[in-house]
């Protein structure tokens, strides 16, 4: 989309001017709205608590509708909040507002599809949410200081100028203020979600901005060192994070976070001043500046989440997610996180990789696809059990005749199915299975013109000890196709 800019900057006085209204808790510059409609001209972006008739103000608390920026008169546009900023870490939520609510998670194996986008998809099993323990972890879970509750591990593993291997997350999750120190361990999941030192350490704090009450801040960023091995390469319900890129006006961005998941919205405004409250040990809001704004994408919890786009080689991150409000979400540009932190360089990025990982065309899995797994409910009629699970060697105590043993390899189960665009992709998954199985998939094309690659994109463990496995099929072919994937699984 493109906006036709007013020139120069909003004067810090015309800034100063409308902050000082009390019910102002920001000055940005967007594309004016009207009736619902954006339209192609620059506004000078005032966000306000709640909008309320003119009736119910004192004329000097009124915004103008115009205000003069560099010589030039520029339109304001007043943007209702719907409440005040707060950092977005689980431990500021107010318990009287839905951020503090934990979501329902989606059935067993269907995709959860982004509003506008379908080329990727994926989904967390009902057996395992974001706030469970993940090893290796995934970005998009919960995690946090030991002296915090919840916020969100935003990335896959980075690689900072000195060759440390990190993830990102805010300083609020990872370094609270006037209480961490370079070495702190980190948790996953985060306290609020059951997660103690030592067994649930998955890092140490490594290096975080500091949150000013005196001056204005421009990020509110942490670095947390980790071992190559205990953060998976991935984004839960969303591609790999291929690097960097400035969000722009009209394109879905999308984040995956600890509370709500993947959701999505569209970029309201940039260059944004705006005043968030933190809570202790902070008494008054922090100022920040050079924000981006986004419409309704986050909750308690999120913070730390890393918002981007979407594109058909893998997934851009703009800007890292760090406070909101019911119908605002505030994030800190990608190039300002890097000013702060040097130069931080996607691992799959380093190593040449993306989401879409191909594997054996038409159907018939190849050695690299077996998977150890047995469904942890009954699979129906096409199972052939033995008499019961006790007579297993090495049969867990606690299995019933639902989960007993199979003589053989079972016949082929089938388990999803979906229809596909040409060069579009999607990532399925599978469990809970019990890892005293073998399991094996395939995934065929239903039309004669149709050309299907399958492969297992990774898998995960709960804190039960179940895996799931994450399928990715991508159509190859130049014609839309329907696919049917199944499985068939033995006794190891």
């Amino acid at each position: 989309m493109q906006v036709k800019s007013f020139s120069g900057d909003i004067p810090s006085s015309t800034e100063d001017e409308l902050l000082e209204k009390p019910n102002v808790m920001a000055v940005g510059r967007g594309p004016k709205r009207s009736d619902g409609d954006v339209l192609d001209e620059e506004a000078v972006v005032v966000i306000v608590r709640r909008k309320l008739p003119a009736a119910e103000l004192a004329d000097d608390d009124l915004v103008p509708e115009t205000v003069d920026a560099d010589e030039e008169t520029v339109q304001t546009d007043v943007v209702d909040a719907g409440g005040e900023f707060y950092a977005l870490a689980q431990q500021y939520a107010r318990s009287d507002e839905s951020v503090s609510r934990r979501p329902s998670e989606p059935a067993t194996g269907r995709p959860i599809e982004r509003p506008g986008r379908q080329e990727y998809v994926g989904a967390v099993g009902p057996a395992q949410t974001r706030m469970d323990k993940w090893r290796p972890a995934s970005a998009g879970v919960s995690v946090g200081h030991t002296e915090i509750s919840a916020g969100t591990l935003g990335t896959s593993p980075l690689y900072t100028s000195d060759n440390e291997t990190v993830f990102l997350t805010n300083a609020h999750v990872a370094a609270p203020a006037k209480r961490a120190s370079a070495g702190d361990s980190i948790l996953q999941p985060g306290r609020h979600d059951g997660g103690s030192a030592p067994d649930d350490t998955i890092g140490e704090l490594l290096e975080w901005s500091e949150l000013s009450e005196d001056e204005v801040n421009r990020t509110d960023s942490a670095l947390v060192r980790v071992e190559d091995d205990i953060v998976e390469g991935d984004i839960l319900g969303i591609p790999d994070l291929e690097g960097w890129a400035n969000a722009r006006y009209g394109e879905a961005h999308v984040k995956s976070g600890r509370t709500t998941g993947v959701t999505s919205s569209k970029l309201i405004a940039t260059d944004l001043r705006a005043k968030v409250n933190y809570g202790h040990p902070f008494t008054e809001p922090l100022e920040f500046e050079g924000l981006d704004v986004f419409g309704a994408m986050s909750s308690g919890g999120d913070s730390g989440s890393v918002i981007g786009t979407l594109r058909s080689d893998g997934f851009y991150g703009t800007d890292l997610l760090f406070a909101g409000s019911p119908r605002i979400t505030l994030g800190i540009p990608m190039g300002t996180v890097q000013d702060e932190h040097g130069t931080l360089e996607p691992m799959s990025a380093r190593r040449g990789t993306s989401s879409g990982a191909s594997g054996n065309a038409g159907g018939t899995p190849s050695a690299g696809q077996m998977q150890q797994g047995q469904p942890a409910t009954p699979i129906g009629d096409q199972r052939r059990r033995a008499p019961s699970a006790q007579d297993a060697a090495g049969a867990i105590d606690t299995a019933t005749t639902e989960q007993a043993t199979i003589q053989g390899v079972s016949d082929p189960v089938d388990h999803f199915s979906g229809s596909l665009n040409p060069g579009q992709h999607q990532l399925w998954w599978s469990g809970p299975w019990d890892p005293r199985y073998s399991v094996d998939y395939y995934v065929d094309p239903l039309n004669p013109e149709g050309r299907i690659e399958s492969s297992v994109h990774s898998v995960k463990m709960d804190s039960n000890g179940r895996l799931f496995y994450y399928i990715n099929v991508k159509n190859i072919a130049n014609v839309a196709t329907r696919f049917r994937a199944r499985y068939v699984y033995h006794w190891k």
